[in-house]
């Protein structure tokens, strides 16, 4: 009887050993693989609006000045259009009352509608002799010479316009520009030459109206 209580506590002893060894054959490892992922979006810069001296595409060159009906006698240099600038804008006037126009195209030839945000007007005027002398005829006469400029049959401006809203240019669209050089009617009269400088004319437009 002995004997067979060992036998049992032996096999007991050999089945805890067997679980315990199964238990061990059965256990798991594992290893976590993480992905961290992102992506950055730089846009393609397909804006783009540009001079033309055509309407609904982009055409630069030579572009000659046109007097008006009004314009009394004035003449004006061929300009130079060339995609962003526009340059060589010059009047020749003898006499008050005179003015000459120069007529072109803002085009869109990008993917984007554009908005025309402001008119610029940078560094003013200045007048000057042939002789460099100052001479209070042309100062007074000088003060009568504007330049403006007219987008889309807007009423001309000739100063600085900040935050436009609601002007909007379609893709593939164009709008007519006016650039007006004058010398008002009135008793200003110079009594010898003298050269006109103005300061540049920027046009800003952008892809957004964020004022709108």
């Amino acid at each position: 009887m002995e004997k067979n209580r060992n036998s049992k506590i032996i096999a007991i002893i050999a089945l805890i050993v067997a679980v315990v060894g199964l238990s061990l054959g059965f256990a798991a490892f594992s290893s976590v693989l993480t992905i961290s992922s992102s992506a950055e979006v730089v846009p393609e810069n397909n804006f783009k609006v540009v001079f033309s001296r055509e309407a609904g595409q982009e055409d630069t060159g030579d572009l000659e000045a046109t007097q008006p009906e009004d314009g009394n006698g004035a003449t004006g240099d061929s300009a130079t259009l060339a995609d962003t600038t526009i340059s060589g804008l010059k009047a020749h006037f003898t006499k008050p009352g005179q003015k000459i126009e120069y007529n072109f195209h803002a085009y869109n030839a990008g993917a984007y509608k554009a908005y025309l945000k402001k008119i610029e007007f940078v560094d003013g005027k200045t007048c000057e002799t042939k002789t460099k002398v100052e001479n209070s005829l042309v100062t007074a006469a000088c003060a009568d010479i504007s330049v403006k400029i007219s987008v889309k049959g807007e009423a001309a401006v000739s100063a600085t316009q900040d935050s436009i809203t609601f002007h909007e240019l379609d893709k593939g669209a164009s709008e007519t520009i006016k650039v007006t050089i004058e010398y008002a009617a009135g008793d200003n009269v110079a009594d010898e030459d003298f050269d006109v400088t103005f300061g540049d004319i920027k046009l800003t437009y952008s892809s957004t109206d964020t004022s709108a």
